[in-house]
């Protein structure tokens, strides 16, 4: 489920960056109402290198990410991506499931981007509301890889698959420099994972 809404970089939130990229190998993925003015249309190609990720997760903790490959670096955008990831999830997700995203930008020191009409450092009260706005990927259909609540435990995995990403897809919002993100999801105040994401924007 958090690998669904990285923030759409995630996502609004790589859950937002990887997942919800595109909705097909040939074509991007469609924005919920309210968001398409965040975002914009660009000649130029933007590049989005130095990709990392690490499971902020405690062990006790039932969803973890155990494998997350996205390739090439750079990124060229708009251009093909391959993304493939490993998830185990411990119990059953149902609404509400809340996410909460922290966005910070590297200007000498961390400064944390503010919430923004849902862009940003912003917290999900429902983040199955907000898949209901997205088109599922066919590769995910395709693996059996749930886009709705519910969501069952179980390991999910989608090997290394190409999609096609518009430059759409990173908000206009966020200027050339290094970024990181980390997304929290959990369920009835109890935490069920978290994500860190870090990479370099230049356009």
């Amino acid at each position: 489920m958090i690998y669904c809404m990285m923030y759409r970089v995630i996502v609004l939130s790589c859950c937002l960056l990887l997942a919800v990229l595109s909705s097909s190998s040939a074509s991007s993925v469609q924005l919920p109402n309210g968001v398409h003015q965040m975002y914009q249309k660009r000649q130029n190609v933007l590049s989005l290198s130095s990709f990392q990720w690490s499971d902020c997760g405690s062990k006790a903790d039932p969803g973890h990410v155990t494998k997350l490959s996205l390739t090439p670096d750079p990124l060229k955008l708009p251009g093909n991506v391959s993304v493939g990831f490993e998830a185990i999830l411990g119990v059953d997700l149902s609404a509400p499931v809340e996410l909460d995203v922290s966005v910070e930008k590297k200007m000498v020191v961390w400064i944390k981007i503010p919430c923004v009409q849902d862009i940003g450092s912003c917290n999900y009260p429902d983040v199955c509301q907000l898949l209901e706005q997205f088109d599922c990927p066919d590769v995910f259909k395709q693996h059996g890889i749930p886009c709705r609540c519910p969501v069952g435990h179980k390991a999910y995995s989608l090997p290394p698959s190409v999609i096609f990403v518009d430059d759409s897809a990173i908000p206009s919002v966020l200027a050339d420099g290094d970024y990181r993100v980390t997304a929290k999801m959990s369920q009835n105040q109890k935490s069920v994972g978290c994500l860190s994401l870090a990479f370099s924007i230049t356009r």
